[in-house]
């Protein structure tokens, strides 16, 4: 399986391997399509795929450059957000929580390194799954932009 429930690591087809408190530096710049900083890192990876499916990941790291955070996409029939509608989305949103049932059983999703999300958001228009790592650091609200 793609995630590994017992300690939360994601691996991809060509051999990248996502783990809890990774740091910024170990992942290959062949993995990295771009870097965004907020006061945190967000990183977009290159598309990768699992089982033949095709993801789009964003890795987000804290202002010490660990890993707290996954949130994987599987790859949708709209290529830009011109052709997105909600009704789109929300088939996306369902597909996406039927993979991830397939990949790891029934929700809940909590366990000791921390907790896997699926669902859609609607202040960002988007589904997603989401990997969320406990740090032991305390919770920050992040603004995204002032």
């Amino acid at each position: 399986h793609m995630i590994n429930v017992k300690d939360g690591s994601v691996s991809f087809d060509r051999g990248l391997l996502i783990k809890k408190n990774m740091r910024l530096d170990e992942i290959k710049s062949t993995d990295i399509k771009s870097i965004d900083e907020y006061g945190y890192t967000s990183v977009l990876l290159t598309p990768q795929s699992v089982d033949g499916e095709q993801l789009i990941g964003r890795l987000y790291f804290n202002l010490n450059k660990q890993l707290e955070g996954v949130s994987l996409v599987l790859k949708n029939d709209f290529s830009d957000w011109s052709e997105w509608s909600l009704e789109q989305e929300l088939k996306l949103d369902e597909r996406q929580k039927n993979w991830l049932l397939n990949q790891i059983g029934s929700p809940p999703y909590t366990y000791k390194w921390g907790t896997i999300w699926a669902g859609y958001d609607p202040k960002s228009a988007t589904s997603s799954i989401y990997i969320n790592y406990k740090t032991g650091l305390k919770k920050r609200k992040f603004r995204l932009f002032k």
